[in-house]
């Protein structure tokens, strides 16, 4: 899913992943190179566009955390606030914090049901992580934007509970392309899975639509 305000008229633009790009199964024989060359040149790709924020996506995962955690895969943003090591720590950031066209846009992540073979790592209630995490990001900044691979359903009750989140970028791979759609007075959409296509959103900041 990307979303960006016109490039071509020299406007601030935000570039965004909602997850699930890197596989097409939730798991993976690591030793098919195939498969791993492919997703690394998706992460090399990301990379070169420079993207501002990747979610990370149970396919994501498919290979494993180390995968995921080694520097040229580090090198693209990947958030998640839900991921958690057996310890209690995150492998991923949260949420990032972007400034960009006078607007301070905070950039969430949340992970959907991860694979039992994905060793190390647990995912934690999206309601637990939202609760704990909007109090102390809303207040600080203009937007919120959730990237996700949550189910539709579950997106739309975000929505409905979570009412600082504005947009919502989802990557249901039951679903394809969803333009915009305004779902108490939050913007949701998704562009069908791994990159093959690219969404535009352009966003009109003075005529918000959730106001």
């Amino acid at each position: 899913m990307v979303s960006q305000y016109s490039a071509t008229q020299q406007t601030p633009y935000l570039l965004f992943d909602a997850g699930n790009l890197l596989f097409k199964k939730r798991i993976v024989n690591t030793s098919s190179s195939k498969e791993l060359i492919t997703a690394r040149a998706i992460i090399d790709i990301c990379s070169v566009m420079k993207y501002d924020a990747i979610a990370v996506g149970p396919f994501d995962l498919a290979a494993g955390l180390d995968f995921l955690l080694k520097p040229d895969s580090l090198s693209s943003p990947w958030i998640s606030a839900n991921i958690y090591n057996l310890d209690g720590t995150r492998p991923f950031r949260p949420y990032l914090s972007i400034n960009r066209g006078g607007l301070k846009i905070a950039v969430i992540g949340l992970t959907d049901k991860i694979h039992k073979d994905v060793a190390g790592i647990y995912v934690n209630s999206w309601q637990q992580e939202l609760t704990t995490l909007l109090p102390s990001i809303s207040p600080t900044h203009d937007l919120v934007i959730l990237l996700s691979t949550l189910p539709s359903p579950v997106l739309k009750t975000i929505a409905e509970q979570f009412p600082d989140i504005k947009i919502i970028f989802g990557a249901d791979r039951r679903k394809g392309n969803i333009n915009g759609l305004l779902y108490n007075k939050t913007v949701i959409a998704q562009t069908a899975g791994q990159g093959k296509y690219l969404g535009q959103l352009s966003v009109n900041w003075r005529q918000r639509p959730w106001e």
